[in-house]
């Protein structure tokens, strides 16, 4: 499980990646990414005999799973990065309660997503400092589960899933069609 954690700092280690979804930061590394691909093909029946034959469509579904921890009391500071981080992560958990429910079509920033993900174009776009800038990956929110920890109710678990999606045939074809 990971933790939420605003610190720009803590961005910066080698062990952890920022994972930026619309305009929420937060702290997860790669451990807590799943990517998967689903190709998708179509069933076509014979003409004379029984069962079908799979013709491949060319196109595949990428399933990004996000899992991170959301903590709901000072007693865990140390997790949340320090006094007062309680309130600013339910506060990060409720905007992405809402951009779930109403703008699900977000752009995503993550090292790991870059790499794993094909883009057609530059992945790494510059470096800020100690931290390297990624393309935007265009990407749907299908499911955010939030459930209490069993061994700890001031523990938020939260699941993540998004789907990567290609904006280009809806905005006409041009480039730069993601912010």
């Amino acid at each position: 499980m990971t933790w939420i954690n605003q610190d720009v700092n803590t961005l910066t280690s080698p062990d952890r990646l920022s994972f930026k979804i619309g305009d929420v930061d937060l702290d997860i590394p790669p451990q807590a990414i799943t990517v998967s691909r689903q190709e998708n093909h179509n069933e076509m029946g014979y003409l004379r005999a029984p069962g079908t034959v799979k013709i491949p469509t060319g196109q595949a579904v990428i399933r990004i799973d996000v899992d991170f921890v959301v903590a709901t009391d000072e007693s865990y500071e140390g997790a949340a990065g320090g006094e007062g981080k309680p309130f600013q992560d339910l506060e990060i958990l409720s905007r992405l309660v809402a951009m779930t429910r109403v703008t699900p079509f977000v752009p995503v920033r993550n090292a790991y997503l870059t790499r794993h993900i094909p883009l057609g174009e530059p992945a790494i776009v510059a470096n800020e400092g100690d931290r390297e800038k990624t393309a935007p990956i265009p990407c749907a929110i299908t499911a955010l589960s939030i459930a209490a920890s069993g061994d700890a109710p001031a523990l938020l678990n939260c699941h993540l899933s998004l789907i990567y999606w290609n904006p280009e045939p809806f905005a006409g074809g041009g480039k730069n069609v993601w912010p």
